[in-house]
């Protein structure tokens, strides 16, 4: 219940505005069969690069399958993990906003910013 369908027309258009051709979608293991079936049925997703994957919730570790659980370190990790193991080599990354709604103020369990994901991993 955490991802309308109208979100995807809001996305499309950031997806646009950066002209991004390789996309990479973060969700979590519970949310990435909905999130594929959306984008299956989405008008606004067929011409472009698009990659769904799951980060590893190392900060907990073992087999966390929620993505509210996941902290900045988790997507910065996975990130570059990503851009050197795998060759991907995304123009845009998505990532739910729930891990960062929960304070308020934009930040993580820890208290970190998500801002940080970006000043990191440069994308």
């Amino acid at each position: 219940t955490g991802l309308k369908k109208g979100y995807l027309e809001g996305i499309f258009d950031i997806i646009e505005g950066k002209k991004a051709d390789n996309i990479l979608f973060l969700s979590s293991f519970l949310m990435k069969p909905l999130l594929e079936q959306l984008l299956k049925e989405s008008p606004y997703f067929k011409s472009n690069n698009i990659k769904i994957e799951v980060p590893q919730n190392r900060f907990f570790g073992g087999n966390i399958c929620k993505g509210d659980l996941l902290v900045v370190q988790d997507y910065i990790d996975y990130i570059k993990d990503c851009k050197r193991s795998s060759g991907i080599n995304p123009d845009l990354v998505i990532i739910p906003s729930s891990p960062f709604n929960l304070s308020g103020w934009g930040r993580d369990l820890t208290g970190r910013v998500y801002l940080d994901i970006e000043r990191v991993t440069r994308v």
